[in-house]
């Protein structure tokens, strides 16, 4: 995982933008990761603190990495 300042400079140059996801489960969540790494393009992922605590913080991290 790059830092977020590498990643904003690199699709800057790259003309591209950062899509951002607000996420309510894990599915979601597996499905823009999936998408993400076939298009090879980098997500932010946001998820509210209801939604954190109804996912677990340690179980989407494992998704993402």
């Amino acid at each position: 995982m790059d830092l977020l300042e590498n990643v904003l400079r690199q699709t800057e140059k790259n003309g591209v933008a950062i899509g951002h996801f607000n996420i309510a489960d894990l599915v979601l969540l597996k499905a823009v990761f999936a998408s993400a790494q076939e298009l090879k393009v980098p997500v932010l992922v946001g998820a509210s603190e209801g939604e954190r605590e109804f996912m677990g913080v340690p179980a989407s991290c494992r998704i993402g990495a």
